[in-house]
């Protein structure tokens, strides 16, 4: 009996290596996607960029880069699992923001600017692609 708790064990422990191992490689992985993500972002230039999850059911911003933080006043952790709307305000022209919902529905390109809101207020242009 001894011996078989002892084998019941060692398969416990080789299933949960097993397990860490799996998770590590995923994490590796992720880490792979996001260096080149920022890579680009870096090629792309000095705008403000944004991605958002569009599985995600409010569409959540997934990143952030620092001068769309610079620009907006809002930090990586206040932005980061928000949809945009965050940024909308009175001015924001809502013709403009269906556009860009049914664009985003029927995953069609868009190019288009409308008025959003920093946090302190103020109001900016932002063009969106």
């Amino acid at each position: 009996n001894i011996d078989n708790d002892n084998d019941n064990n060692n398969i416990d422990d080789i299933e949960e290596l097993n397990k860490l191992e799996n998770e590590l490689i995923q994490l590796e992985e992720e880490e792979k996607q996001l260096s080149l993500l920022e890579q680009a972002v870096k090629i792309w230039g000095p705008e403000g960029y944004v991605i958002a999850d569009l599985e995600h059911h409010e569409q959540a911003l997934v990143y952030v880069n620092n001068t769309f933080t610079e620009i907006t006043g809002y930090t990586q952790e206040e932005s980061i699992g928000k949809n945009c709307r965050f940024l909308q305000g009175p001015s924001t022209d809502l013709e403009v923001v269906h556009k860009i919902q049914n664009a985003i529905e029927n995953f069609e390109p868009i190019k288009i600017e409308l008025i959003n809101y920093k946090k302190n207020g103020n109001s900016f242009w932002n063009e969106l692609s």
